[in-house]
């Protein structure tokens, strides 16, 4: 730690000294643990403070409440009744041992605040949770170090192993993505014994073997705590791992080199990740598709809210605006997303969240075709505006959204579709011209008689090498309580096999303006 602190340009957070000027303020955690051991004659209580007037440095815990929301119990969660008791005195044997062991080290680290979700936020007061929940982006970004507790994907594993496992002790399927290397220098001595060293190193293209095993590393809320923390330790059950801006560092001591083409997770947003770098190819492709989109929420609504943050940190990067979960000036290429084509076909569309058209709408991998690079967006499309309902009006562009549309104009047309959509691709018909159909959920009403016939409005087009041209197509369904109203219900694409064939189809083609819900 003390090697990052002074060796290291991991960002320093900026709460690490104490603020009273209000720019700050609204940023500053409401409430922390104090855990000064010299407070009482035992050390063995804790208490929340409010940061009315000063916040100073503190750490932070990354874990997982559990299977749902319940599982974490009531006397690990301040609510209203328990909060006035919470600031006089919490006796830390009736915490779980996650919160337990975070404590302990937080004690030993001689930080005397730690900040804890469960414990800091007022969980049966909404307001206060909609308050608090606009600030976690900030609480990690500032926070001195984050303790992720990845032994279990509950409060109950607390942050000791009893016994660590080095690398090449750990499950085969864990090791089977990392190419191993060694290097072995034997010389003879002039006694005739010999002596050797034994190099060891490992091909990485992601992260360390241990944190792989993490129970913690499917969960959706530990993505953007991981990345916004600049450096974190995490407790997992083979071993400790050291992972900041610069490098992770392992218990067994082994070299684990940082990809260059990557860096660590939480190098993300460090500058020097954004050299040469298209970012909002980045943000679609490596961060939501390669890593965010694949992970389980305990609500699944919190697609958008959990993520919030780190669009906040990325918001200057790009330098664009953010209208839930795309960037306004390349709408057109985050529109054209495609769920899991492996996932089998669970939802119902009654159960669908709104707004249909972007991808935090659909639980699971989505994907985007193809490259930000390689994707020209429509010459007559247009994106005319928005108007959201949000959840949370403290933070309404970054935070859920779970109503309102967006109006865009583009070319329609109609794409007919013959068969039941009962395969991850279907086949379909653009006047004649093959075509491939992407459906986000089960629509047995849309599908109900076939053939039917379905509005489609080209986003935009690439080139292949075979040297065909492709539109790429946002399917949609007219919605009968407003005109011109649609919801997104798939994607789709069809070939031409010149760009002189291309442009005359669409040249013929009339454009529409339409509210996307």
């Amino acid at each position: 730690m003390d090697e990052c602190l002074h060796g290291h340009q991991c960002e320093q957070p900026y709460l690490t000294e104490q603020r009273t000027d209000q720019a700050d303020r609204s940023q500053w955690p409401a409430r922390l643990l104090y855990i000064n051991p010299n407070e009482d004659n035992d050390g063995n209580h804790v208490r929340v403070v409010n940061t009315t007037e000063s916040c100073p440095k503190f750490m932070t815990l990354s874990h997982c409440w559990g299977k749902s929301r319940r599982t974490l119990q009531d006397k690990d969660k301040t609510k209203k009744e328990s909060l006035h008791q919470r600031e006089l005195s919490i006796p830390i044997k009736t915490l779980c041992r996650n919160f337990q062991d975070a404590i302990e080290i937080t004690r030993r680290l001689g930080v005397e605040y730690l900040w804890i979700d469960a414990l800091c936020i007022i969980q049966d007061d909404a307001e206060d949770w909609d308050r608090e929940s606009v600030k976690m982006g900030f609480i990690y970004q500032n926070s001195v170090l984050t303790i992720s507790a990845n032994l279990k994907d509950d409060g109950s594993g607390g942050c000791f192993n009893k016994r660590s496992v080095p690398h090449d002790l750990l499950p085969m399927k864990v090791r089977e993505n990392i190419k191993v290397r060694s290097i072995q220098i034997t010389t003879e001595k002039s006694g005739g014994q010999t002596s050797t060293l034994l190099f060891h190193y490992e091909r990485q293209s992601s992260d360390p073997a241990p944190l792989k095993a993490s129970p913690l590393e499917d969960r959706g809320w530990i993505f953007q705590e991981r990345v916004l923390s600049p450096r974190t330790i995490h407790f997992t059950p083979s071993q400790v791992v050291w992972e900041c801006r610069e490098m992770y560092k392992l218990e067994d001591m082994l070299p684990n080199p940082v990809p260059g083409h990557k860096g660590t997770r939480s190098a993300l947003i460090g500058q020097r990740r954004r050299a040469a770098l298209d970012v909002v190819d980045y943000w679609y492709r490596e961060i939501v598709c390669s890593d965010y989109s694949r992970r389980i929420f305990t609500v699944p609504a919190d697609r958008l809210v959990a993520i919030a943050g780190l669009a906040r940190a990325w918001q200057p990067i790009i330098g664009d605006e953010y209208i839930a979960g795309i960037w306004r000036s390349s709408m057109a290429f985050g529109l054209c997303w495609i769920r899991d084509q492996s996932r089998t076909l669970v939802l119902a569309a009654a159960e669908r969240r709104y707004p249909t058209w972007t991808w935090a709408s659909h639980d699971g991998f989505v994907a985007w075709w193809p490259s930000h690079a390689n994707f020209e967006a429509d010459q007559r499309f247009r994106f005319h505006g928005e108007s959201l309902q949000h959840r949370n009006q403290r933070a309404a562009s970054l935070f859920s959204v779970d109503g309102g549309f967006i109006r865009i104009e583009g070319c329609v047309s109609e794409l007919t579709v013959r068969s039941p959509p009962d395969k991850p691709e279907v086949g379909a018909s653009l006047s004649g011209r093959a075509a491939k159909l992407f459906i986000d959920d089960v629509y047995p009403d849309v599908f109900a008689q076939l053939p039917v016939c379905l509005p489609v409005v080209a986003m935009g087009h690439s080139s292949d090498t075979r040297h065909w041209i492709r539109t790429y197509l946002l399917v949609l369904k007219f919605l009968a309580s407003q005109a011109l109203s649609c919801e997104r219900i798939g994607f789709a694409f069809v070939d031409f096999e010149t760009e002189d064939e291309r442009a005359e189809f669409w040249g013929g083609v009339e454009t529409q303006q339409i509210l996307l819900f």
